[in-house]
């Protein structure tokens, strides 16, 4: 059996045009063609098969939405940027990736107000572990906390911002 017999076997055609792959999918519902040793995306498989070559740096882009399709007649070649004004247009992008920072993060595992009880731990000399053992996050967001506060990290038995008198900065 060729590449495009087990292609075409594996597609179910529906009513509104989209040729769905039926076989392996990735998470993000792309499929994946296995074939004499090499695997191929199902959408770009199609594309070159039914319309030619993809311009080098350009993607297979879905007029249709939908990662599953492969019917060439929903297949466009575009961009990162053609592709992502597509997304916008079609109003697939709602936020910019900066507007998800902090508690809005829908990851996130701190509020805003649980950010400034870690600051204010920081501030009175409390240790980092601990405190990372307190709000259930990593010592590592526990020290980003500390930078991004400005809050500067006390040397046993010295005072915050003092430094050891035998060293060779000044």
């Amino acid at each position: 059996m060729s590449a495009m017999e087990k292609f075409l076997r594996l597609i179910q055609r529906c009513e509104d045009g989209c040729w769905i792959w039926c076989g392996p999918k990735l998470p993000a519902g792309y499929g994946k063609l296995h074939f004499g040793g090499k695997s191929y995306y199902t959408h770009r498989y199609s594309y070159e098969a039914f319309k030619g070559v993809i311009p080098q740096g350009h993607y297979v882009c879905h007029a249709c939405d939908n990662p599953a399709c492969c019917n060439p007649e929903h297949l466009f070649t575009g961009t990162q940027r053609d592709n992502m004004t597509d997304c916008a247009a079609k109003g697939r992008v709602h936020r910019r990736i900066g507007d998800w920072a902090g508690s809005l993060n829908p990851k996130s595992k701190l509020t805003e107000y649980a950010r400034q009880k870690i600051v204010d731990a920081l501030l009175a000399g409390e240790n980092g572990t601990k405190i990372a053992e307190q709000f259930g996050v990593s010592k590592v967001r526990v020290s980003q906390i500390r930078r991004e506060a400005g809050v500067a990290r006390a040397k046993i038995g010295r005072p915050v911002g003092s430094r050891n008198k035998g060293s060779a900065r000044s």
